[in-house]
């Protein structure tokens, strides 16, 4: 049987997104280096977790990241802060 290898590695640096549409709901908005299982070859990427909490519990989910497009209170949607959070990823590390 094969062993299974973790896709991502501890982030470099990482932002945390709290959602304006839910209080069960935030991002993760990550740098850092991802391995897919091909040749022991890794990859840097930005990559976005969505964090959901059931029952008082951080909960990942392994799927595509729906950021929420609706606007909140303050005008700005979850997209607006996350984007925010990856175009300083993007600055401070991918020059």
């Amino acid at each position: 049987m094969d062993k299974a290898i973790p896709v991502y590695k501890t982030p470099i640096e990482e932002y945390t997104v709290v959602s304006n549409q839910s209080k069960t709901r935030y991002y993760k908005v990550c740098f850092g280096e991802v391995d897919w299982g091909r040749n022991g070859e890794t990859e840097y990427a930005v990559y976005v977790r969505v964090v959901l909490l059931k029952y008082g519990q951080m909960q990942y989910q392994n799927y595509a990241a729906h950021i929420l497009v609706a606007p909140g209170e303050d005008g700005r949607s979850d997209l607006d802060n996350v984007m925010e959070k990856i175009e300083l990823l993007r600055k401070k590390h991918l020059r």
